[in-house]
């Protein structure tokens, strides 16, 4: 029996933009730390020089290629025997929808792990080597008032809100009530059969609002046939969702900070006006200065040490 392929440690991002953010260029070097042999950032347009494209090129593992992504999308269209593959793609408005379609795609052509630029990789995924293809899974988090009282109760918190006598400290979670497979960070070898499953559905998507890429995801992974595929535990991914990803991005106490570091190899915020604007403030000087009263900062300062260089040899 011949010896399975395993998915290749290879990362990929893709942007569409003529810049790359501070936000992204410590999202894209967080990969570089933890387990990945190299990564690469794929512009499918004409991308400006700058600061953070100059402190990518000096990581050891980071790439910067050009993607051409009317020949990438007519060869898998080819490959999955989908009539003008590409031309669809140019036809679909919805922004989420072509990112899934074009990070899917990259993966089938090439094989590897795609992140998404609303994440940091904070450890090791830890894959099985017979893993064949893989999503992440988030908590779904309930944010109605009966379900965060429970949340409140569990989490020591009494009616008046505040912390009951004696017990731990602890950051505050939203009630959970469930979870669902994660498109934040995912991974297949070459030619999966999955994702070519997957991107003939997304292809077909209509954008509509009545379907999704995730509610598709689900749907594919409910049927339960394809045996090679794997969803990792919740505990891989800490999400924080538009209810409570202010967490990741306020000021707090380094005590409460010490608490609310998680234990997760991925954290992963969905983006929204109000994470658009605290990434929009974010450099090397505002990593340094919040390094020890926020969250994301703090998180980028160790699993980011490049950081630290930028900021000393400018003191220097």
């Amino acid at each position: 029996m011949p010896e399975l392929e395993s998915i290749p440690s290879v990362a990929h991002f893709v942007t569409t933009g003529r810049k790359i953010s501070w936000a992204q260029a410590f999202a894209i070097a967080s990969a570089t730390r933890h387990g990945m042999k190299k990564v690469i950032v794929h512009h499918a347009g004409s991308l400006e020089d700058s600061p953070q494209r100059v402190f990518l090129q000096g990581q050891p593992t980071a790439s910067i290629c050009r993607l051409d992504v009317s020949d990438t999308l007519r060869r898998v269209g080819r490959a999955l025997e989908i009539p003008g593959f590409a031309e669809l793609y140019r036809l679909t408005t919805d922004p989420v929808i072509r990112d899934s379609i074009l990070r899917a795609a990259l993966l089938y052509r090439f094989g590897g792990i795609s992140l998404s630029f609303d994440s940091m990789m904070i450890g090791e995924l830890h894959l099985s080597s017979s893993c064949q293809t893989f999503f992440g899974c988030e908590r779904i988090a309930s944010h109605t008032p009966l379900a965060n009282f429970f949340s409140r109760v569990k989490d020591g918190i009494s009616f008046s809100g505040r912390r009951k006598s004696g017990s731990p400290v602890s950051a505050v979670r939203p009630a959970f009530a469930g979870t669902a497979p994660s498109t934040a960070v995912f991974g297949a070898v070459q030619h999966a059969p999955f994702l070519a499953t997957w991107l003939r559905g997304l292809i077909a998507l209509d954008g509509t609002g009545k379907d999704s890429p995730s509610r598709l995801l689900s749907s594919l992974l409910a049927l339960n046939t394809f045996p090679d595929v794997e969803i990792c535990p919740p505990q891989m991914i800490c999400a924080f969702d538009t209810g409570d990803v202010r967490r990741l991005f306020r000021a707090v106490r380094g005590e409460r900070l010490r608490t609310m570091r998680p234990s997760a190899s991925v954290v992963h915020w969905r983006p929204c006006a109000f994470t658009r604007e605290c990434e929009a403030g974010i450099t090397p000087d505002h990593v340094m200065e919040n390094a020890y009263r926020q969250l994301y900062s703090n998180l980028i300062w160790e699993h980011v040490p490049a950081v630290q260089d930028i900021v000393y040899l400018r003191l220097a």
